[in-house]
């Protein structure tokens, strides 16, 4: 009894435990159904009687698909069973018998798992028009009978389905332009497929592709890419489309206006002349951008716009980091500096060098976060840093050792008692009025002696 239970623990925990087992003990129904239960495939090493137990195999299968390789004939012929084991993994299919190779069902659960599954099938199966255009998929017409390759509507269904099966498609097939227009629907790479300059110059079927695939128009026809109609329609799907503008197109400002507004990094994709629009530019800096893009377009306005109080004022609305992007005169101008730092405190880590240590300024980013004190040369003042740690003791992180006087410590201490990891003095450590105030906020420090 005790190595039964010490097994149960083992295989509990390790399906495959059971293989170190002795004979008797792998043929225990409660042990081989917990050793199948954690890893399907321990199915291997229980007793002929096991494998060919329904419940046993049924949570092996269940567990892992292809521990149906390790099944009895009989139960490999169950089609519940082989049911369960394919639609878990579709490549069970290959274990299971060859009547249930040939069962519709059975083989529509592997398919569905997995297309490549299907050249387990019986050969009647693989040539099945109906069945494959019903199931069918880029992995299931590759494993059908290859004169299904010629058929169009398997072709066409296969398409529907995943865009990629046009890759398999005779040349015929993929100058079909309903076929055509349903593969790239289904996966836009699929456009990589087709190779008819007529249907490359098809706005209908480049914007299906566009949709999903963002280097549809490098495939698509010069035509439409001087096209300013079909460009307003593609940036409106993805703004980065703008890129592929050209000619007439490129020049478009209603095009520029609707791919800015959508994503204002896309302004580098206009011309310097809508670069230079007031207009434009503002519409692009109070945009969304994408992930890692914020505050991007200012970058790519014209000069004299980067020099704009009011365009880069609204862009440090929307993205603070955008201020990085203005003319240096502007950065280095105090009374915009004052409007951008109210606006935003981490605007203060932009401006020029001369304003991040002008302390007014400091105190006006330091009154949103203390840890503004991060973004000036003024956190070796004790007076600057006694304002940053009375707001968030945690400050003290920022303050340089030199300014950490006694009276910035204790501050910070009695803001945020979590602020004493960062105290660069021990010995203020051990001074009496930081050790009370550390104790009143439940933190023994060892200068707090008791017994004195």
């Amino acid at each position: 009894m005790a190595a039964l239970t010490a097994a149960l623990e083992s295989c509990k925990l390790d399906g495959f435990a059971l293989a170190d087992q002795p004979r008797k003990l792998r043929d225990d129904d409660k042990l081989v159904l917990a050793a199948v239960s954690e890893n399907g495939g321990a199915l291997q090493y229980a007793s002929e009687r096991l494998r060919d137990d329904d419940a046993v195999v049924r949570a092996a299968v269940t567990c892992q698909g292809e521990a149906l390789e390790h099944a009895s004939e009989r139960l490999r012929g169950d089609a519940a069973i082989a049911s369960i084991a394919c639609t878990k993994a579709g490549w069970a299919l290959r274990h299971c018998s060859a009547a249930l190779q040939d069962d519709e069902r059975v083989v529509a659960t592997a398919v569905d798992n997995d297309g490549s599954s299907l050249k387990f099938a019986s050969a009647r199966l693989r040539g099945d028009a109906t069945f494959v255009a019903q199931h069918g998929g880029r992995a299931i017409l590759e494993a059908a009978d290859a004169s299904l390759r010629a058929d169009a509507t398997v072709c066409a269904a296969c398409c529907a389905r995943d865009g990629e099966a046009l890759s398999l498609c005779p040349e015929a097939i993929r100058k079909d332009r309903s076929v055509v227009l349903a593969a790239v629907k289904s996966c836009g790479a699929a456009l990589r497929h087709v190779d008819d300059a007529k249907l490359l110059a098809d706005a209908e079927i480049v914007l299906g592709a566009a949709a999903s695939w963002g280097g549809a128009l490098e495939r698509c026809s010069p035509r439409l890419k001087q096209d300013p109609a079909f460009i307003r329609k593609a940036v409106a799907i993805d703004p980065w489309h703008l890129q592929h503008a050209d000619g007439p197109a490129a020049q478009d400002r209603a095009a520029v206006l609707e791919a800015v507004t959508r994503d204002g990094s896309a302004l580098q994709f206009a011309p310097h002349a809508l670069r230079a629009d007031a207009d434009v530019v503002s519409k692009a800096v109070t945009a969304p951008a994408g992930d890692g893009r914020a505050g991007d377009a200012l970058a790519y306005a014209d000069e004299e716009l980067r020099a704009d109080a009011t365009i880069v004022l609204a862009a440090v609305k929307v993205a603070p980091q955008a201020l990085q992007h203005a003319s240096p005169e502007l950065l280095a101008d105090r009374k915009f500096a004052e409007k951008a730092v109210k606006l935003d405190w981490r605007c203060l880590a932009s401006v020029s060098k001369e304003l991040r240590a002008d302390k007014k300024l400091v105190e006006s980013a330091l009154k949103q976060s203390a840890d503004a004190l991060a973004l000036t040369p003024l956190d070796a003042e004790p007076k600057v840093a006694l304002v940053a740690v009375k707001k968030d003791g945690l400050a003290l992180c920022h303050v340089r050792s030199s300014a950490q006087t006694k009276d910035v410590v204790l501050a910070a201490v009695k803001q945020n008692v979590e602020a004493l990891q960062f105290v660069a003095d021990e010995s203020l450590l051990r001074d009496k009025d930081v050790v009370a105030a550390a104790k009143k906020r439940g933190v023994v420090l060892e200068g707090d002696d008791e017994d004195e």
